[in-house]
């Protein structure tokens, strides 16, 4: 090699100041040695890292000890292997930490908590596949309380369970910023259910439990009194206090339209008086069953099934409750009209009455004797007389409503439903 190169090759090795040492006006920062083992083998590197007395402590594992005989731990009671309650007595408190191990011992199915998807089983490449779908709304559903769904709609237990109200109960009407009308409801709500929410029918909802020819419970939640069955005789009882548990649904009435249902127990069970898990729908021999204190007769607008969307079930109760408040007013409405007086109303004109009972005239009049055919028109007059003497107080009632609406606030006139007559046709 030439001095040329020699030269040349020695420039190249050194550091550029301009590219190096500084950096728009600043130092390049200094880069300390790693102190790894290999940097500090030797005793000269010793004062440049300084960090050779500061070495880690290592643990070394002992895995492989437990394959030699003298490293095998003892055992230090003698367990008799034929009386397994004692052995899984003692498995039951060992304590191991956290596992992945599903160790929660259930007795619903996993399709007890699948819920309804509208996906086809086969989807097509880069689409969301069902059993995906199926997973999240799953999970969304647990996640939602209903209790606090229907609260957020005002609609507590003790507004949705009618209970006895005394006879001198003092009503305020008109409350300013309040409901005008703040009866009691007096009707259960399940008779104004609209079954057009129902996604599933009572049988396949029971299917749904199916497992290997048994049929187990299914998960739900129910609006139950606070005590025992067996003391729950009237459920208008003003002592009760519904709320909503977490229970085992398991059988159906068809005839009564109503589903038994049984809390769980504090380890979330559904267990009968023996402590054995309740399948096929707890009947005995010759379809007998055993009601248990905690297991009620409910109907469906009182059971939501985990496995239906808690949001659409909120809306069911709350359409019934609605449909009940518009049912009540129209029977207080009703009620008002009923208790008016009919004296000083005049009575229907006999010339009219006579006109409409020749226009009506059935052949059963007419072949009636002449003495009692006179008894069935003068008692068909009197209840004409009644029904038009009600009519004449519904007219004078509805002008004074609609003429002082401030002062009859609580009172609701229920829409007509006269039909217009058509100019032809």
């Amino acid at each position: 090699m030439s001095d040329i190169d020699q030269t040349m090759e020695a420039s190249s090795l050194k550091p550029k100041k301009d590219s190096f040492s500084h950096w728009k006006g600043n130092k390049y920062p200094q880069v300390k040695l790693r102190g790894f083992y290999s940097d500090i083998a030797s005793v000269d590197n010793v004062e440049k890292t300084g960090i050779i007395d500061q070495v880690p402590d290592v643990i070394h594992s002992h895995a492989w000890e437990v394959h030699k005989e003298k490293h095998v731990p003892l055992v230090h009671e003698n367990i008799n292997p034929i009386d397994p309650e004692k052995f899984s007595q003692l498995l039951k408190n060992q304590i191991h930490g956290a596992t992945t191990e599903i160790i929660k011992i259930t007795d619903f199915t996993l399709e007890g908590y699948l819920p309804k998807c509208f996906i086809p089983f086969y989807t097509a490449p880069g689409s969301l596949p069902r059993k995906v779908q199926i997973d999240r709304l799953k999970r969304l559903y647990l996640s939602m309380d209903i209790s606090e769904l229907l609260a957020k709609k005002n609609l507590q237990p003790d507004k949705l369970m009618p209970v006895h109200r005394p006879a001198d109960e003092v009503i305020l009407l008109n409350k300013i910023g309040q409901d005008p009308a703040p009866f009691p409801s007096f009707l259960p709500l399940h008779y104004f259910d609209n079954e057009d929410y129902e996604i599933w029918t009572a049988v396949e909802w029971l299917n749904k439990g199916r497992d290997n020819n048994v049929i187990k419970p299914l998960p739900g939640r129910a609006l139950l009194p606070d005590v025992p069955s067996n003391l729950y005789n009237d459920p208008k009882d003003p002592k009760l206090v519904y709320q909503w548990f977490d229970v085992g649904v398991i059988d159906y009435d068809e005839k009564k339209k109503c589903w038994l249902v049984q809390k769980l127990s504090e380890d979330e069970r559904v267990l009968d008086q023996n402590g054995k898990p309740i399948v096929n729908k707890g009947l005995k021999e010759k379809n007998s069953r055993i009601q248990l204190s905690n297991q009620y007769w409910v109907p469906r607008i009182q059971l939501q099934f985990l496995a239906e969307d808690p949001r659409v079930f909120a809306n069911r109760v709350e359409a019934a409750f609605n449909e009940r408040k518009k049912t009540e007013a129209y029977l207080r409405y009703q009620f008002y009209i009923d208790s008016m007086p009919n004296d000083g109303v005049l009575d229907l004109d006999q010339m009219s009455f006579r006109r409409m009972l020749n226009w009506t005239e059935n052949p059963g009049l007419k072949t009636l004797p002449e003495k009692n055919k006179e008894d069935s028109v003068i008692s068909l007059e009197k209840e004409i007389n009644v029904d038009f003497k009600r009519t004449i107080n519904k007219i004078t009632f509805d002008k004074i409503i609609t003429s002082h609406l401030d002062a009859f606030k609580f009172v609701s006139i229920p829409p007509s439903d006269e039909k217009p007559t058509p100019s032809k046709g």
